[in-house]
């Protein structure tokens, strides 16, 4: 098998719309998507980063929803026994600039030069009814070489990617490169705040990551 995973560079905008800001609130805030048990874990495991409500609750919520449990989900699938080089993990850090003459305020200041959770739907699908730059063009164009390789179920696609702790990055200047995930070792630990919670209560791993990614 193989599998595209990966982020864009502001996860957190979208999920600190709305963001509670006081510690009374939290909680509650944090129980929309996780039980009670996942949900103090987490605030306690978070404050060692600072206190600051909003914050800690978007940075909870984008971390789980998203940044750690992709990669405690492709760490997985490698000791699984899935080739590391087709786990393709990816960061999209490059905003397409005539995205935000298509908003109105506070939209624009809020998501103008951004990646926001969701829209790399526009690199991915070439989307040029927002116009492209050039230089966006470009690049995007070589992004989407392995992409379209994928799709089309070519077994020989070279990600670039050979260890799981690697992303290809469509970094914020234009460029493509293959990194080391320098927020690793961070988000490891909270995936494993999350499975130390998950096996403490006799839950499976499946089944936690499923209620916290769907709410179901």
């Amino acid at each position: 098998m193989k599998l595209i995973i990966g982020e864009v560079e502001h996860e957190e905008i979208m999920y600190s719309l709305g963001a509670p800001t006081t510690e009374a609130a939290l909680l509650p805030g944090l129980q929309n998507y996780y039980r009670s048990s996942v949900a103090t874990a987490l605030i306690q495991h978070y404050k060692k980063f600072g206190w600051d409500v909003a914050n800690t609750y978007t940075g909870i919520v984008t971390d789980v929803q998203v940044r750690a449990t992709t990669r405690a989900f492709s760490k997985a699938l490698v000791e699984g026994g899935v080739p590391a080089k087709d786990v393709m993990r990816y960061r999209i850090s490059l905003p397409i600039e005539g995205v935000a003459q298509t908003m109105p305020e506070p939209q624009r200041s809020t998501f103008g030069g951004k990646v926001p959770h969701a829209f790399d739907w526009l690199h991915w699908w070439f989307v040029k009814r927002i116009p492209f730059s050039e230089k966006e063009e470009k690049v995007i164009r070589e992004w989407l070489v392995p992409f379209a390789e994928f799709v089309k179920g070519d077994e020989t696609v070279e990600w670039g990617t050979k260890d799981v702790t690697e992303f290809r990055h469509l970094t914020e200047d234009a460029t493509i490169e293959i990194v080391k995930d320098p927020y690793w070792a961070k988000l490891m630990d909270t995936a494993s705040v999350l499975r130390r919670v998950i096996e403490s209560e006799g839950a499976t791993v499946v089944q936690a990551v499923k209620e916290a990614t769907t709410g179901k």
